[in-house]
């Protein structure tokens, strides 16, 4: 851990300070008996609560650094640590074996989070995000490219060309995000702490924070460890839980404020302290400043609230004070609403109607608590509630509703679609989602939440627990909406992070307190240490299948190094122009900080206006990298600087679980551009076109790029065209055609030069290679244009199963034009091993010596090379692996002269010598002499007779 690191690192010990210390000044003027974890739980709740403020204040104005936060931290903790720490409770046995539970657990998740950096989805977005933040200091961000704002270039912002997740507002020259930043935020904090294994980690620690939280309220709901340990067993290996906790998705903190909110309110409410049950309901309520559904769990509190107060409240007072916290509740809702139209207007706008209902349910159901009632209307509506005939045909119902959502609804067509207009299309699959579920928590364990609910709305009627009221009530009002329709992409395990916040927690809870009530029914004896084992097992054999594929599988890992590494190589100033989807192209937006411009290479007004807007930066001089999926010049050339990543990731699917996981490899190419927008020089020695595009090189009649073994290739269509830019001041010493295979029957074939054929024939299947007459080109004409005429096919039409409709003609693997000769060198490594167009006497074989390549000379070693006539040598650098154990000198000639003679020479050395003078024209020739030696007569125990010079490393031109 950097110091830095540390620093930042001080906004925990800092935030749990805060909060043990306002715990403290509440514990003194009211008794609330905590224990443990409880308190400990508490303390991380307000503290993040207000801590919180100091993170976005920091953000919003452009000063939000990590380390300085951090720092913060750490002042308030050496300041109040003493206050705020004293007079914690001892932890029991059951406690101290969930915190070990909990620590284990924040190790499991975090070892495997998945690396979601890629953008293009809404891990993405609040990773990006976060990243920003940390590294730009500031919420918001400046725009691509100012100018795809003027009228003329308007087009490039069509269907979020330039991006996803965020929104441009021109007039305050700013980028703002798309969701509202409270969960971004807070992984900002956490990457100071350890960069992007800080921000993925981040959701694992509410994993186990949340467990934690399950675990005090379940005991509190209870009184029960027993169910309380099974609730968090359920709770923590449910796959959808582990899959959420370690993704960047905002709904692990919605959890922790939902979970925490109702834990504090049922402490609130057997101590009595009326500010824990305010405070409770605000923090539940607060889950809306991070998730914009987490509105509705205001609606659920002011129910429950406004249900009690006209059932059961005869006291006045107490009735006023819990109207007045349904009040509280709605207000934090209200607040939510309009921080995320302050933060992400154009999300908000979107769903403005239905943040008002959301809101003003809330409020006019908190309302309702002030309506006088008729106190025999109070006592005939409690006895209607809790009356057997009203339970037994709610639970009826509620039964019959289940069994139709599991059994019948899925069978009853038509299905449900998505609404025309919207971005998804098709069946929305909302008929299954209860069926759905149950691939998460298995069938056992919802059945057994069924039942578990029904016990709790008995318990409701019969007025036994407001803290219970309380988590029906939000459960069901999240529940009725997204078991009913989930309004989310249909693939999972994508589509299940809609019942994480509390439909599953929910149903975890609820199977657990069926399951201690079958026990005590039964008057079994069974304590929690002795369930658990039992239970655990039982659970995960149940969910095996989808908890398997993730449990010990780190997904994209290595793609934050993949991107980064990317970064690094692009100047700080540039504008980089892409031609790539969203999870590379954002991730170095936003992530990243880079100034990008996209436009689709099908697009011709997309393209001119990409074109104009490069060449008036390259005016300006500024620099122009291009980032694409292939190189943009041939790659011998190292012009265009490649990038690879083997990228692992859970199939979706339509039919959960997903227990699959597949593999695509993802390039990209730097091509770095200061002059002319051309991906070739006078000086290459070859120029390919053809198997991948080349800067500058208009084409046409080719499908997208594809690779194979690392080598590019595109199929052609049947009619296929290219205009080359002729810069050369000659003819290429040959021009050859490349077809890696045809369709089935072959392909006759034509090729025209600048309208001249000069190719006319039938390719086979296996394709060929051609050499194309050179003479019957006009090698004087500004570009070159060639055409290739061929018959085309359709795999669809040849194959049985095959599914490309695509009219194919040719497998391209391109024309090469040879400008200069094979054995002619720029810039060259050799010496350890033989290299084509080197000429050399006096060495060894190879040999490996720690996995490095290097060769013995004789004492007299040889090299003679020829160089490009257009490069000039400046520096010899020759690495000496191994030396003659007497130190001997080592004498170099450089075209026979005499270049230098070393000092005694040790093993390991290196010799960089500058170069003045070299043959331009004709050969260049290196010799190096010494003393040598003869292993077995300095080693008894060597066989070794050779005569042994200097061990070469490698010999370097540049």
């Amino acid at each position: 851990m950097t110091l830095q690191e540390l620093a930042s690192f001080g906004a925990l010990p800092g935030l749990l300070t805060l909060g043990g210390a306002t715990l403290q000044f509440l514990q003194k003027r009211h008794k609330a008996e905590l224990s443990f974890v409880e308190r400990f739980c508490i303390s991380c709740l307000f503290g993040g609560t207000i801590y919180f403020p100091i993170l976005l204040a920091t953000a919003w104005f452009g000063f939000f650094f990590p380390a300085v936060n951090g720092i913060a931290g750490w002042l308030i903790f050496l300041l109040g640590a003493k206050y705020s720490f004293r007079g914690y409770n001892l932890p029991t046995k059951s406690e101290i074996a969930i915190v070990l539970a909990a620590i284990a657990l924040f190790a499991w998740n975090a070892t495997y989070s998945t690396e979601s950096i890629f953008s293009g989805r809404d891990q993405g977005v609040y990773s990006n995000l976060a990243a920003h933040i940390a590294q730009e200091h500031w919420l918001f961000d400046e725009p691509p490219h100012s100018k795809v704002y003027e009228d003329e270039n308007r087009a490039l912002l069509s269907g979020g060309l330039q991006g996803g997740g965020y929104s441009f507002d021109i007039s305050k020259n700013i980028v703002y995000f798309q969701f509202p930043p409270t969960t971004a935020l807070w992984m900002a904090q956490f990457f100071g702490m350890g960069e992007y294994n800080g921000l993925f980690a981040f959701n694992a620690l509410l994993g186990s924070l949340n467990l934690l939280l399950l675990f005090c309220f379940v005991r509190r709901v209870s009184g029960s460890s027993r169910a309380a340990i099974i609730a968090c067993i359920f709770f923590a290996l449910n796959p959808a839980q582990v899959w959420n906790v370690r993704i960047t998705l905002s709904e692990p903190l919605a959890q922790t404020l939902i979970i925490g909110g109702l834990m504090t309110i049922s402490v609130g409410l057997r101590a009595q302290v009326g500010l824990l049950l305010t405070a409770g309901a605000i923090l539940a309520s607060a889950n809306a400043f991070v998730r914009i559904d987490g509105l509705l769990t205001a609606t659920g509190i002011s129910s429950a609230l406004t249900y009690w107060v006209l059932t059961r409240s005869e006291n006045s007072k107490d009735a006023q004070k819990l109207t007045w916290v349904a009040l509280s509740s709605a207000a934090t809702a209200l607040l939510a609403a309009l921080y995320g139209f302050l933060c992400s207007e154009d999300y908000y706008n979107d769903f403005t109607n239905k943040i008002i209902a959301m809101v003003s349910a809330a409020i006019f159901l908190a309302l309702l608590g002030f309506v006088p009632i008729n106190p025999t209307l109070r006592r005939s509506l409690r006895s209607f509630f809790a009356s057997k005939p009203f339970i037994a045909t709610f639970l009826g119902a509620l039964i019959a509703a289940a069994a139709y959502a599991y059994f019948v609804r899925p069978h009853v067509e038509p299905f449900a679609q998505f609404p025309e207009g919207k971005r998804l299309t098709g069946r929305d699959f909302r008929e299954l989602s209860l069926v759905h579920l149950t691939t998460y928590l298995s069938l056992p364990v919802t059945f057994l939440g069924v039942a578990g609910v029904c016990l709790s709305f008995v318990g409701v009627f019969k007025r036994k627990d407001l803290s219970l009221t309380l988590l029906v009530a939000c459960w069901a009002t999240l529940s009725i909406l997204y078991l009913y329709a989930p309004q989310i992409s249909p693939d999972h395990p994508w589509r299940i992070r809609r019942y994480t916040p509390i439909i599953i927690p929910g149903f975890c809870i609820f199977a657990a307190l069926a399951i201690n009530e079958i026990l005590d029914r039964l008057k079994a004896n069974v304590s929690a240490a002795q369930l658990a084992a039992p239970v655990l097992i039982a659970f995960v054999l149940l969910v095996r299948a989808p908890l398997e594929t993730i449990a010990f599988t780190k997904l994209h890992k290595g793609a934050s190094t993949f991107i980064q590494e990317i970064a690094r190589e692009i100047p700080e100033d540039a504008l980089v122009v892409t031609d790539l989807e969203k999870p590379i192209f954002g991730a170095l937006l936003l992530a990243e900080g880079k100034q990008t411009l996209r436009g689709l290479d099908q697009n011709e007004k997309h393209q001119s206006i990409l074109k104009r807007l490069i060449g008036e930066e390259l005016a300006e001089g500024r620099r122009i990298v291009y980032v694409t999926r292939g190189p943009l010049s041939t790659p011998e050339t190292g012009r265009s600087q490649g990038f690879s990543f083997n990228d692992i990731d859970i199939t979706k699917t339509l039919e959960p679980p997903a227990t699959e996981l597949s593999e695509r490899v993802m390039t990209v190419f730097l091509t770095d551009v200061e002059g002319e927008l051309i991906g070739y020089e006078p000086r290459d020695r070859n120029v390919v076109v053809g198997p991948h595009k080349i800067l500058g090189v208009k084409e046409s009649g080719l499908f997208n790029q594809e690779n194979s073994g690392g080598n590019y290739f595109r199929w052609s269509e049947g009619n296929v065209r290219f205009s080359i830019p002729w810069i050369f001041d000659r003819p290429p010493l040959s021009l050859t055609f490349k077809a890696l295979s045809t369709g089935p029957e072959g392909s006759t074939t034509e090729i025209l030069a600048n309208g001249v054929s000069i190719y006319s024939g039938k390719i086979p299947q296996s394709g060929a290679k051609i050499d194309l007459p050179i003479d019957k080109i006009d090698w004087a004409a500004e570009s070159i244009e060639l055409q290739i005429l061929c018959d085309t096919w359709s795999p669809a039409q040849v194959y049985e199963n095959a599914t490309d409709s695509r009219q194919l003609g040719l497998q391209l693997g391109g024309f090469t034009f040879k400008m200069k000769r094979d054995e002619q060198f720029r810039e060259v490594s050799f010496g350890e091993k033989p290299h084509f167009g080197i000429k050399e006497s006096g060495l060894y074989e190879t040999e490996t010596i720690q996995s490095k390549s290097a060769r013995w000379t004789n004492g007299s070693a040889k090299f003679s090379l020829e160089f490009d006539p257009d490069f000039a040598p400046q520096l010899l650098t020759i690495k000496i692996l191994n030396a003659n154990p007497e130190r001997v000198p080592l004498n170099i000639i450089w075209n026979d002269i005499p270049l230098m003679v070393t000092e005694p020479l040790d093993s390991g050395s290196t010799l960089e010598i500058p170069l003045d003078s070299w043959n331009r024209q004709g050969m260049n020739t290196l010799e190096l002499h010494n003393q040598t030696f003869v292993p077995s007569e300095r080693d008894p125990n060597s066989q070794d007779t050779r005569k042994l010079g200097v061990m070469i490393e490698s010999i370097e031109f540049r």
